[in-house]
């Protein structure tokens, strides 16, 4: 399941496992400070890759409910990826 970057107008997804693993095997940090680094950076988080949004963008909703959500559950990725990914069902992202 995805998380969404949370630049502001981004939105990009990245899959939960790439964050938790790959980018936390990547930089040689845990998996909970990859989630945080991706919180803080979003796509910027991972080496050579970067937002192509104006960083005065306008947030779009898939970005900020992915940082509101990190923000209420940050030990529960999985469950962050799994209530954006019901929003997305719903048609409220």
């Amino acid at each position: 399941m995805d998380l969404y970057c949370t630049t502001p107008g981004c939105g990009e997804p990245w899959d939960s496992y790439e964050i938790q693993t790959c980018l936390a095997d990547e930089l040689g940090i845990t998996s909970a400070a990859a989630v945080k680094l991706f919180r803080r950076k979003g796509c910027a988080a991972f080496p050579g890759s970067r937002c192509d949004v104006d960083a005065d963008a306008t947030p779009n909703l898939r970005s900020m409910a992915t940082a509101e959500l990190l923000d209420l559950m940050p030990d529960d990725v999985d469950g962050v990826a799994a209530m954006l990914d019901d929003f997305d069902a719903i048609g409220l992202l």
